[in-house]
């Protein structure tokens, strides 16, 4: 594998990038091919022969891709629109809501005005949490493995947990999932 000094690889990337074109629905990237040989074929920076040859032509890379609201930014999401990383504050919210959930059922609280009191939340976010506790199993596994659209953020499965439906096959239409 290739090791260098961050600015040795920028200047690799460089010479090897020559173009990238990112249009409505891909990217678009043309590399140069002696320069890929050179940096693969020596420990120096590429040196490129002024005279290509048809052989020399662009290697051409094509990846579909969209840009995508997620949350209050703008992503660029490549391939099918899954995340296919973990969201730690997806999984850092739902763990809130399944112990929010414990702690309601254990009955020491008779109220979640009172639960919200005693833990110093507001009652619409403890209302939020305990509703979150109620995602269908399959939901969760997804979060937990990072397999979720990127638009589902945080902010937006709270956004959306207000009108949340309780069937599980609706909560996964709802919130972007695939039918199973």
């Amino acid at each position: 594998m290739l090791e260098a000094a961050s600015l040795e690889l920028r200047e690799i990337v460089r010479t090897v990038v020559q173009r990238v074109e990112a249009g409505g629905d891909r990217i678009v990237v043309s590399v140069n091919r002696p320069a890929i040989l050179s940096i693969a074929t020596s420990s120096t920076a590429p040196e490129i022969a002024p005279d290509a040859t048809p052989d020399d032509a662009p290697l051409t890379l094509t990846v579909a891709a969209k840009l995508r609201r997620a949350g209050k930014g703008v992503r660029l999401v490549i391939g099918g629109g899954s995340a296919d990383r973990i969201d730690h504050g997806l999984v850092s919210l739902l763990g809130r809501a399944m112990a929010t959930r414990c702690r309601f059922l254990s009955g020491r609280e008779d109220s979640v005005d009172s639960m919200a009191s005693r833990l110093s939340l507001r009652r619409d976010y403890l209302s939020v949490l305990l509703r979150l506790s109620c995602l269908s199993p399959e939901i969760v596994r997804a979060i937990l493995a990072g397999r979720h659209s990127v638009e589902l953020t945080p902010t937006r499965l709270i956004e959306l947990s207000k009108n949340l439906p309780h069937d599980w096959r609706e909560q996964s239409r709802v919130l972007g999932f695939s039918p199973a």
